[in-house]
């Protein structure tokens, strides 16, 4: 099970509850200031067992999300509506013979947008760059 976490530009605390497929942001005496996801296949839903696995906060607050078993990347805004995806399982396509539904190990976006992923099976970084 993986359990993500990550500080928004203003430091506050964004923690994933894969179980739950929710994401929650935290106060500083770690109390639940207020969550978002629910489990499902549509856009605005984590699908499957224990997702959302990956995630990382942009410069304008929106999160970019990985979900293992489908192999998605997606944005979804501040409120967890979904924005775009950024990749699907044919861009996240294994160069191996393996049987994997987690891929992705980690997720960053820079400065620029730009979003790097972390991928377990294949050698380098893939990095993804908003058309």
């Amino acid at each position: 099970m993986c359990f993500d976490l990550a500080l928004d530009a203003s430091g506050e605390l964004w923690v994933v509850n894969p179980g739950k497929h929710l994401i929650q942001n935290y106060t500083s005496d770690f109390r639940i200031l207020t969550s978002w996801g629910k489990p499902g296949i549509g856009n605005d839903a984590f699908a499957g067992c224990c997702n959302p696995a990956q995630f990382t906060i942009t410069k304008d607050g929106s999160f970019i999300t990985y979900e293992k078993g489908l192999n998605r990347i997606k944005i979804l805004n501040r409120g967890g509506f979904f924005q775009s995806y950024v990749a699907g399982a044919k861009q996240l396509e294994l160069k191996t013979n393996l049987d994997v539904n987690n891929i992705v190990s980690d997720i960053a976006i820079n400065n620029n947008d730009q979003i790097f992923v972390v991928d377990k099976f294949n050698p380098g970084i893939r990095v993804f760059i908003k058309k």
